[in-house]
């Protein structure tokens, strides 16, 4: 079958900048042709950097969820969106990458503390909130453990559920157990930890996304410093059927369309 130049591309963002498939492929990596079109269309864009990290890419602006261990020096970020003070979720050194002199960052007092010397315009806010940053509507939700002690819901830590300008709505959850609040959420991708004992297992995360029926789900929060990297797969098997599931690995993402994909360079 002859290739469809149509066809996005997948990237792989190392300390080197982006890479394509036939430069680098991860053991699990999946194949462009496997997803659907809706999914192809939904995470346009989006890269999965690890644990809760995410960077989406909407036209030349770029939006991150709770970066960690960011391998580059991009300084790309137009707005830094961090659940809580955790460490893998709040990791200044990361957030001292990606930030420029215009970023916007939104996140919890605590979280704010960590990095207010690394972002100017510093943004705190508790769940139930609406913001605007660079078009993109953020909205704040809670994120709290109901069966552990690690996120207690008195700390008014966050999910985000972000509409970019083209309409398309992600849901990030946070540090979370399956919490009723889920029940009202209105998104197309649902960033849905599932590594367990600080958050929602593969079992939970499912019961979780099945009340919020996205369009898509994408595994989060396992395989580094929780969780096994089968638990991403565990996930999509539970949802076969049901929710489409797309498993990423590790710097792994979809290319945005047609836009360049500047080389980043460590610093």
């Amino acid at each position: 079958m002859k290739p469809n130049p149509d066809r996005r591309r997948f990237l792989y963002f190392t300390g080197l900048g982006w890479m394509s498939m036939a430069r680098a492929r991860p053991a699990r990596a999946f194949e462009e042709a496997s997803l659907s079109d809706t999914a192809r269309k939904l995470l346009a864009g989006v890269t999965w950097i690890k644990q809760a990290g995410f960077r989406v890419q909407e036209g030349n602006q770029v939006l991150y969820f709770d970066p960690y261990e960011v391998a580059a020096s991009p300084h790309d970020a137009d707005a830094i969106l961090i659940s809580h003070s955790h460490n893998d979720h709040c990791h200044p050194s990361s957030v001292g990458k990606i930030a420029k002199e215009s970023t916007v960052a939104v996140t919890e007092p605590e979280a704010a503390a960590k990095i207010k010397s690394l972002v100017q315009d510093l943004r705190v806010a508790a769940p139930g909130e609406t913001l605007t940053v660079g078009g993109w509507k953020i909205e704040t939700v809670p994120a709290y453990n109901i069966t552990k002690t690690h996120h207690p819901r008195s700390k008014n830590w966050l999910g985000f559920v972000v509409t970019l300008r083209d309409g398309r709505r992600f849901y990030h959850a946070g540090d979370t157990d399956h919490i009723p609040e889920m029940d009202s959420i209105d998104c197309d991708v649902a960033l849905l930890p599932c590594g367990g004992t600080y958050t929602m297992n593969t079992g939970e995360a499912a019961a979780a996304a099945q009340a919020i029926q996205p369009a898509l789900v994408v595994p989060m929060h396992y395989g580094s410093v929780v969780g096994t990297p089968k638990d991403g797969l565990t996930l999509q098997s539970l949802l076969k059927g049901v929710i489409e599931t797309v498993v990423f690995d590790p710097g792994q993402g979809v290319a945005p369309p047609a836009t360049r994909i500047p080389e980043w360079k460590s610093q």
